[in-house]
């Protein structure tokens, strides 16, 4: 054998033990970030909130679904007086006949409420319940079944009767009535005012004395 040939055999060699040991260093290499990419903590991609967060952000978020009350001195003219019914309160100045479509309304006696408004019921202060009215109007959400029983019953309360719209009469004390203003199906709770009690025509007169 010549020695040209074994030289060029010598080479061919150390080649193939290079590219040997180059395809095993990458195999480990990629065997390595394999191992790295699997211990690593998984990253939320494209800024996308884990639902666990979600839920925890709409929770923290749920204000409380309470109609603001204004007391007001006996006498003064409110806001919105209706002269066909001069003892019935309101928030709106939307008829009755507009009213009784609007899933947000709450048509009392003695009331006609707009839940969706900012603006608030005002009530004679002498027939107002300050504190602890006891009983109060839970209105459930649109687009919900009416059925509330579930929700009051849980927070301690007690269904008296229904009230148009999608609303009921509660009976309830302070701590169940700040939980169930809270429940993501009321989407409002009226306190159910002395005022709201009393004849149409017995009202002039229970504002007088």
């Amino acid at each position: 054998m010549s020695s040209t040939f074994q030289k060029r055999l010598a080479m061919a060699g150390v080649v193939l033990l290079v590219l040997l040991l180059g395809w095993q260093t990458h195999v480990r290499q990629s065997q390595r970030e394999s191992l790295r990419a699997s211990l690593e903590p998984k990253v939320e991609r494209n800024n996308q909130v884990p639902p666990a967060v979600v839920a925890s952000t709409s929770a923290v978020a749920r204000v409380p679904a309470w109609v603001k009350i204004n007391p007001i001195a006996s006498g003064t003219l409110p806001t919105f007086f209706d002269p066909k019914a001069t003892n019935r309160l309101r928030n709106t100045p939307e008829t009755a006949g507009r009213l009784v479509h609007n899933p947000r309304a709450i048509m009392l006696r003695n009331a006609f409420v707009d839940t969706a408004s900012s603006v608030p019921l005002e009530v004679p202060s002498r027939l107002h319940a300050a504190d602890h009215p006891g009983a109060y109007v839970v209105q459930v959400r649109e687009g919900l079944s009416t059925d509330l029983n579930p929700v009051i019953s849980s927070a301690g309360g007690r269904v008296i009767s229904y009230i148009p719209n999608r609303s009921w009469l509660v009976a309830a004390d302070d701590a169940s009535a700040a939980q169930i203003a809270l429940a993501p199906e009321v989407a409002a709770v009226l306190p159910y005012e002395p005022y709201f009690k009393l004849e149409p025509g017995l009202i002039p007169q229970a504002l007088s004395d």
